[in-house]
């Protein structure tokens, strides 16, 4: 937590007003978190995992009124196109419904970046796209994007300079994506990336974090929410076009 705390207190000096054309959801806020084995919990022992810890820390910012929780439908070992094509983005949306959720994260890519795999930047771009137009006509019209995080480690699967370059590759298609549709898709987490890169120890393995990991990442993901819905002041942010 004092690393996290730091970060914040590192940005805040630069920090300016929210967008006023942002509109947050009605509350309660209740996020569904699509993902692969980083957001199921792999890692996390101790601690819960990081889709658990965001709503926490939403809920402890002083500035907020909602009330937030979340619904975890991550699925290990999934890429961009498993969530494209067949039925788990059904299920998961079948979860989510269930749960209310108004609030969609996603953060798929890790095994898109597998050695093996290698998912090009227009293929991920246009698997992410599938699953926003399918949960966008299933009524889920609010949509976080976030950028995987780093890999500090060859594990395996994974080569630490493919592997990265297709994730930074990943983190622009993120981008553009939410800057096609700014009404629906924001610009979610891309820190969590640097974050992993200079603080290897918050992995448990080089791919997953650990307890300080996710709690380190679910914070990072409640200042992407705060980002796209909140007028926190807590760091820097461009109005959206």
């Amino acid at each position: 937590m004092t690393k996290c705390l730091v970060l914040v207190l590192g940005v805040a000096a630069a920090a300016f007003a929210q967008p006023p054309d942002i509109v947050q959801p009605a509350s309660p806020v209740i996020i569904g978190c699509i993902g692969d084995s980083i957001t199921q919990g792999v890692g996390a022992s101790a601690q819960a995992p990081a889709c658990a810890q965001l709503p926490k820390f939403l809920n402890k910012f002083g500035y907020v009124t909602s009330e937030f929780s979340s619904v975890n439908v991550g699925i290990s070992g999934t890429t961009s196109a498993d969530w494209a094509t067949g039925s788990t983005l059904r299920t998961a949306m079948a979860t989510m419904a269930a749960g209310k959720v108004n609030v969609v994260q996603i953060m798929l890519g890790t095994n898109d970046s597998k050695v093996a795999v290698a998912t090009s930047q227009a293929a991920y771009s246009s698997n992410l796209q599938t699953i926003i137009n399918t949960l966008k006509a299933a009524g889920f019209n609010r949509i976080i994007l976030h950028q995987p995080i780093y890999i500090s480690q060859n594990a395996g699967q994974w080569d630490v300079v493919s592997s990265n370059e297709l994730l930074v590759q990943y983190g622009a298609a993120v981008t553009a994506l939410a800057g096609a549709d700014p009404v629906h898709v924001f610009d979610g987490d891309h820190l969590g990336y640097k974050w992993f890169q200079q603080n290897p120890g918050d992995s448990a393995d080089g791919i997953h974090p650990n307890d300080n990991g996710h709690v380190s990442l679910g914070f990072l993901w409640a200042l992407a929410y705060s980002d796209s819905f909140l007028r926190s002041g807590l760091r820097p942010i461009e109005r959206r076009r």
